[in-house]
């Protein structure tokens, strides 16, 4: 972006595209619009990811503080998300399969591997395995996250990508609300969930 007046003038939008890999493997093309005419830091993003594996994202990917992902392949995000300085919103389509968790998270065996006690029962319970289920439609979502003053942009991004790919894959969205908190409009502080009050943010 600028501050330039007579460089506003000319240009009023600046896109930007970034093409690339995360961690060598998942193909990531991402396109920015920065409206620079408009005063409020207006700004809108599409955005595809491709053929990720559960390993690559197990530490991003931790839903609620007691559970880890087992099993896990991306097929395809696609998303669009819109905002400004104040807040974003976005819409997801997460299309995804083999999702699995384990209800452990403590450093035992017995969390380990796909078929611990309570996996299949949380998976089942708690997660659509797949997107979509098998002949059933696809699931798209929709965020809205008022922006925490004290982070940066790119973490307001990512929040609405993560709340995207939860609510994709939560059955019960009350789970989310009491692990992560609500989601909130423009001009509405965020508020934290019950268990990130509790426990703290994970180091």
């Amino acid at each position: 972006g600028t501050n330039m007046p007579d460089v506003i003038e000319k240009h009023k939008n600046c896109v930007i595209k970034l093409d690339g890999k995360f961690m060598d493997k998942s193909d990531v093309s991402t396109t920015f619009n920065l409206y620079l005419a408009d005063t409020t830091g207006r700004f809108s993003m599409n955005g595809t990811i491709k053929n990720m594996d559960g390993d690559e994202v197990m530490k991003q990917a931790q839903a609620f503080t007691f559970v880890a992902v087992t099993s896990f392949h991306l097929n395809k995000m696609d998303m669009h998300i819109e905002g400004d300085e104040t807040y974003a919103k976005g819409n997801f389509t997460v299309l995804y399969q083999d999702l699995k968790i384990s209800m452990f998270k403590f450093k035992t065996n017995e969390r380990k591997g796909k078929h611990g006690p309570l996996a299949f029962l949380g998976s089942t319970l708690l997660l659509y395995t797949h997107n979509p289920m098998p002949g059933k439609s696809v699931r798209t979502e929709t965020t809205s996250f008022a922006r925490d003053t004290t982070k940066g942009f790119i973490a307001l991004i990512w929040q609405n990508i993560y709340r995207a790919a939860k609510k994709t894959a939560v059955r019960d969205q009350r789970v989310i609300v009491l692990t992560d908190g609500k989601e909130s409009s423009k001009g509405v502080q965020p508020k934290k969930g019950f268990f990130t009050r509790l426990f703290g943010k994970k180091k």
